[in-house]
């Protein structure tokens, strides 16, 4: 974490017990009375840092929805570098597809069902153009140990024919329709085993419509400032979504 020397000025919260912090330019000074003393130390978040300065500056400021869909991406990510994964136009534009399925009637009505399922012959094409494209190389497996989608079967049932989409961990031999909710046996005979849709499903954060409400950008942003400085082993401070309250006027800001 990177602060500014001015961090510890006025209330700034403690972080150890009894003496003062110096923040410099070379990181945390904890000055000593005491040969061999133990120091116990309590290290801030980015996030936390940025809300307590804003707080000495007269600005309340609190975890936005985008903000906290933002961690989660981050978080299921192996870091800046890891960002690579969804840093391609067709690999988000993919993801938003597969966040919401769309359908509108005749009468202007319009309903929005989450978690639309693809192809995995389509992630297939994708992650192969992009592999050609050179390092960092991208791959079907880093995408599922992210935790970005999941593998599944589409099996059609009997009673209300709508597709229904199970993962793999779900599969048995009694399944339950997610739409009409009656329980089926799994097709072991009549199952098209020359065409099994095989499919995959975006789970957690990426689940959110709209490109995730706005976070990946946001992340993008983060991977975009970490290689502006070259290093592999990048610290940033920073918060990725919050909501401002000043003299009484809440302001979004992301």
């Amino acid at each position: 974490m990177t602060l500014p020397t001015s961090f510890g000025d006025g209330d700034a919260p403690r972080l150890r017990l009894g003496e003062a912090t110096i923040f410099s330019r070379e990181g945390f000074v904890l000055p000593q009375q005491h040969k061999q003393h133990r120091e116990y130390f309590r290290l801030m978040t980015g996030k936390d840092a940025v809300i307590d300065w804003l707080r000495r500056h007269g600005v309340r400021a609190e975890p936005s929805d985008p903000g906290r869909i933002a961690d989660q991406v981050l978080a299921s990510l192996p870091g800046f570098w890891g960002i690579h994964l969804i840093a391609d136009p067709d690999t988000l534009r993919l993801l938003d597809e597969m966040s919401k399925s769309v359908r509108r009637h005749t009468d202007g009505k319009i309903e929005e069902f989450p978690d639309r399922s693809v192809e995995v012959t389509r992630w297939k094409a994708l992650a192969h153009r992009r592999a050609q494209q050179g390092l960092p190389r991208v791959t079907l497996e880093g995408f599922i140990k992210a935790n970005i989608f999941r593998l599944g079967l589409v099996l059609d049932c009997p009673s209300c024919q709508k597709e229904n989409w199970f993962g793999i961990e779900a599969l048995q031999l009694q399944l339950t329709c997610e739409r009409c909710l009656k329980i089926f046996e799994f097709p072991q005979a009549e199952l098209n085993f020359a065409k099994t849709r095989w499919h995959y499903r975006v789970v957690g954060p990426y689940g959110v419509p709209d490109y995730a409400e706005g976070a990946y950008a946001t992340v993008l942003a983060l991977r975009a400032f970490a290689e502006g400085f070259g290093a592999h082993d990048i610290n940033l401070t920073y918060a990725t979504g919050l909501n401002f309250t000043v003299d009484d006027v809440q302001r979004q800001h992301l």
